[in-house]
This record gives C-alpha cells, sequence and structure tokens, in this order.
C-alpha cells in the first residue's frame, strides 16, 4: 500500500488515504466491488476506503497523476496460481495452508463440491471458506462457512483466488477444464478491464496536459 496526501478543492483541507500498488493490497471483496463500478471517483473510493463525494471534490495535481499511474497494475487480471504464504491467518486465528484436500465429514465434501455451481468469483471464497470455517470453529458447518466468507474475503484476492481454484481443481481432477471454468466465470473480470482501459486513457491525457 501507498501513503497519498492530496488536497480537496473547495476547503483547500488535505487528505491522506492509501492506495494499493499492486493486486496483493487488494482484498477479494473489494476486487469483487470492482466489477460494479462506473465513475472514476468510484473507483479511487473503493479503493481508498474515502467517500465518493470526498473524491470528487480532489484537485488535480502531479501527485493525483502519480496515483493514476500506480493503479496501471489494474491492467492485468490477478493471478490465480501465486505461490501461496506457509500460514494463512484469518478471523483471528492462524492455520498451516494446506497442500492436499483433508475433508472433516461428507458434508463439508458434498457443499465443497457444489461450490463450483456459485456464479462467478463467489464459487472461490466460498469454496475456500467451507475448507477454512472447521478450522476455526472445531467441526464442520455450512451456515457458519457462510458467514466466515466475509471475513475470508477480506484476504487478499490472489490467495482467495488461487486457494480455492485448488480446491476446485483437486475436487474435479480439472485442468485444462478448470482454465476454461475460470474463463467462463471471468465476465465481471472483462467489464472490470474496460474500466481500466478508461483509467489508461485517462492518465496519458493527464501526461500530455503536464508536459
Amino acid at each position: 500500500m501507498k501513503h497519498y496526501k492530496l488536497s480537496y478543492k473547495t476547503t483547500g483541507e488535505t487528505v491522506e488515504f492509501k492506495m494499493p500498488t499492486s493486486w496483493a493490497d487488494v482484498s477479494f471483496n473489494k476486487f469483487v466491488q470492482l466489477d460494479s463500478l462506473k465513475t472514476d471517483s468510484e473507483f479511487i473510493a473503493v479503493l481508498s476506503g474515502l467517500e465518493k463525494d470526498s473524491v470528487r471534490d480532489i484537485a488535480q495535481s502531479n501527485k493525483f497523476i502519480e496515483l493514476v499511474s500506480d493503479l496501471q497494475f489494474l491492467k492485468q487480471q490477478p493471478s490465480k496460481d501465486m505461490i501461496p504464504p506457509s500460514f494463512i491467518a484469518f478471523a483471528g486465528v492462524k492455520v498451516k495452508t494446506p497442500i492436499d484436500i483433508a475433508m472433516d465429514t461428507l458434508g463439508q465434501y458434498e457443499d465443497l463440491k457444489n461450490s463450483i455451481k456459485v456464479d462467478g468469483f463467489d464459487r472461490y471464497l466460498l469454496a475456500f471458506s467451507i475448507y477454512l470455517q472447521p478450522l476455526k470453529d472445531g467441526a464442520y458447518n455450512l451456515i457458519k462457512a457462510k458467514k466466515l466468507s466475509k471475513e475470508v474475503g477480506e484476504l487478499p484476492c490472489e490467495l482467495v483466488l488461487t486457494m480455492g481454484g485448488f480446491f476446485l481443481m483437486k475436487l474435479y481432477g480439472l485442468k485444462d477444464g478448470y482454465l476454461q471454468t475460470y474463463q467462463r466465470a471471468s465476465s465481471p473480470l472483462k467489464r472490470l478491464r474496460l474500466v481500466i482501459l478508461n483509467w489508461g486513457n485517462y492518465l496519458a491525457s493527464c501526461l500530455r496536459l503536464t508536459t
């Protein structure tokens, strides 16, 4: 994350906030929100945590152009093949990253298989949450797993996509089929990349104005 200090045009007051500089800084929950964006101010608001109306009043400056430039990583889709850390910390617990599938109950196994039916990227979040929930609570429960997904969604998006995909791939024995499934589920990402393209065009125009 990178720290920024910009000014509001109307009041002249400064505002300080942090913005991501790579997908590693973007949570899964924020990654999913990007699909619904329609304006540049909404885009910055989601990633910075500022209110949209406040973002709209940020004055144009070289620092603002630098902010836009730092968002160029969004032109690429997040990795689903990252090397995960040795341990995963979530919801106040820390567990060893799994290297294989080990289900506590038949119900957990069945629910994990059914998670592939969930639309879009949420399937990866649910699959990962179903695996993690009994490690936190001691016994598997689908309702608790779904509630836990809100907290798991605060983990980096690349970790959730990688680990959720890992479980689905192991369960279904998919190779190329997994990649096709990922592509079919990526229509939100395709729309997101159109938004990012607009940002790239905006950055280019900003640079032209300052040269």
